[in-house]
């Protein structure tokens, strides 16, 4: 099945409501996340990176010693990670 013809959504159900809102909140949400070409690419890449970091040539496991973040530093960790 070729790539475009495959459509992807989301449905969002809530289980609880939260009360006295500003705007009116629906119990069924539909999500479609972005199908293009380029965010196909992008996922594409990120995969093979991570195929690349965690498997060797023969599949077998790569083991790795990871220096654990501080909180506060994650988010500039994962737009290092983002850009692949």
């Amino acid at each position: 099945m070729p790539l475009d013809r495959i459509d992807v959504e989301y449905f969002i159900v809530k289980r609880k409501l939260y009360e006295n809102t500003d705007f009116p909140q629906k119990r069924i949400q539909k999500f479609i996340p972005a199908n293009g070409k380029p965010s196909i690419n992008k996922v594409i890449r990120r995969l093979e990176h991570f195929m690349d970091e965690c498997y060797d040539e023969e599949g077998n496991i790569i083991s790795h010693d990871y220096e654990k973040c501080h909180p506060k530093s994650k988010c500039k960790a994962y737009n290092k990670c983002k850009d692949l």
